[in-house]
Parts: C-alpha cells; sequence; structure tokens
C-alpha cells in the first residue's frame, strides 16, 4: 500500500511543478521586461560610434536564452535579428546569413530583409571562394579593373 500512495504522491507533486512553472500574465511581462531590456542595450551598443559589436551581440545571446527558457520562439524569431546585424559588423558573414535567414521582420520591411539575406550570402560565399570574392567585392572590382587596364 505504501508504494501505491507514493506513486500517486510522486504524481500529485509533478503536477504540482508543472503548475507552478507554467507562465502567468505577471511572469510574461517579467520575462519579456528582461528580453526587452538586453536588446535594448544591445541597440545602444551598436548605436555607438563606433558601434560596440561584440557587446552588442552578447546582449542579444542573453536576451536569446532568456527567450528560449521561456519558450518564447515568436520573440526569438525577432532577436535573431538582431544577432545576424551583429554578426554582419563582425564580418561573420555565415553567421549573418544564417540569422538572417532564421529572422523574422513586418511585412514592410521583408525586401529590406531580402537584400540583407542576399547581401550577407554573397559575402559568405566569397569568403569561401577568392575569385568570388575578387569579381563581387565594390573595392575589389575597381582593383579587377585597373588590372585589366595594365593587360593592354
Amino acid at each position: 500500500m505504501a508504494s501505491g500512495s507514493s506513486s500517486v504522491s510522486t504524481e500529485k507533486e509533478a503536477e504540482m511543478f508543472d503548475r507552478l512553472f507554467e507562465l502567468d500574465g505577471e511572469d510574461i511581462s517579467w520575462v519579456k521586461k528582461r528580453i526587452f531590456d538586453r536588446l535594448a542595450t544591445c541597440r545602444a551598443y551598436l548605436g555607438e560610434r563606433p558601434p560596440q559589436f561584440r557587446k552588442a551581440l552578447r546582449e542579444a545571446e542573453e536576451a536569446s536564452v532568456i527567450a528560449f527558457a521561456e519558450g518564447m520562439t515568436n520573440i526569438e524569431s525577432k532577436i535573431n535579428f538582431y544577432m545576424a546585424h551583429c554578426y554582419r559588423g563582425l564580418g561573420r558573414w555565415e553567421e549573418a546569413y544564417r540569422f538572417y535567414m532564421a529572422s523574422t521582420v513586418d511585412s514592410q520591411d521583408i525586401y529590406w530583409l531580402q537584400g540583407l539575406q542576399s547581401f550577407s550570402r554573397q559575402k559568405m560565399e566569397g569568403e569561401r571562394n577568392p575569385e568570388l570574392r575578387r569579381v563581387r567585392g565594390s573595392g575589389d572590382l575597381r582593383m579587377c579593373y585597373s588590372e585589366s587596364k595594365k593587360l593592354r
């Protein structure tokens, strides 16, 4: 009989823990505030002259960890845009491309996001293939043009 009541007790405890870990409105607003505070700090670092991309990335990553831990996937996709921007500033094109692809923006900004995705992909591919980099980079185009004039 003791083992039967023990299993009932264990089930009741598990049920109680599940209820205690469900976020109510107050909890959700507290979590969102922590996330948005991190993103505000991220944005402040990005607004500095020169931008502090590494510090901004740390703040965005912290916001992402909080959102992931709380299962707030709708916010996570917006945080990805901040992270992509930080990676772009650091010249880490593969990460920038990956996070831009996982980003969500308002419908009015979708073409701009697609442009950033394309730009990041081109930079990433250019890093993988030096021949593409020479042809696609705007500064490198001038170099290619001057080298072609030398050959004439």
